[in-house]
């Protein structure tokens, strides 16, 4: 790496890290509203859990089942919020990688060359995508594949112009590493560091 450190699994020797970003928080927001109102029901049941309880044995077994089952809804809660920090976007001198990680059962990534990509389209469409600053990426990629889409991106116009100067990086030093001309291994290592500085700049 440039700077001999690795900033995430699967990261190439000698690429760099542009930045590096999550999806918009509106995606757990459901998650966020419901919490208040789960340990609302969470706290009546242990504030009236003795009347509850006296009356019956049904109603015992019925207080377990609904606690078994706030219990399945809280995990299940920690874990959309837990989800959402481990999932990124990571944006480097080279590609576009998608991170989809779990704790246990799943680490897909998937990534956007940016050679491959001819052009970069962003949407925001209707009043809370402009609002929240919120939108879409639409990658068209060279070749019969369909286009790829980042959905739920967070300042849209930011990430749009910060891979299209990546990409503008990336074609010119393509274009200097391949001249009608060879050129010497030294001229192109000063191509690549001109580059890299330009990146981290």
């Amino acid at each position: 790496m440039i700077d001999g450190q690795q900033h995430f699994k699967g990261q190439l020797e000698g690429e760099l890290v542009i930045c590096v970003f999550r999806k918009h928080w509106i995606s757990i927001l459901p998650t966020l509203v419901s919490m208040p109102g789960i340990l609302v029901v969470l706290f009546l049941i242990f504030a009236n859990l003795p009347l509850l309880v006296s009356q019956g044995h049904w109603m015992a077994y019925l207080m377990v089942f609904a606690l078994g089952a706030l219990h399945a809804v809280i995990h299940r809660q920690f874990l959309t919020v837990f989800y959402y920090y481990l999932n990124t976007v990571i944006v480097t001198d080279r590609r576009v990688v998608l991170i989809d990680k779990s704790v246990f059962f799943k680490d897909s990534k998937t990534s956007i060359d940016l050679v491959n990509v001819q052009d970069i389209q962003k949407h925001q469409v209707g009043i809370f995508q402009n609002f929240l600053n919120y939108g879409s990426l639409t990658f068209t990629l060279s070749g019969s594949g369909g286009p790829s889409v980042i959905d739920l991106v967070p300042r849209p116009e930011y990430q749009y112009k910060k891979i299209h100067e990546v990409k503008a990086a990336v074609a010119s030093l393509t274009a200097a590493s391949a001249p009608t001309l060879p050129l010497s291994p030294w001229v192109i290592g000063s191509e690549q560091e001109s580059f890299h500085a330009k990146m981290a700049g």
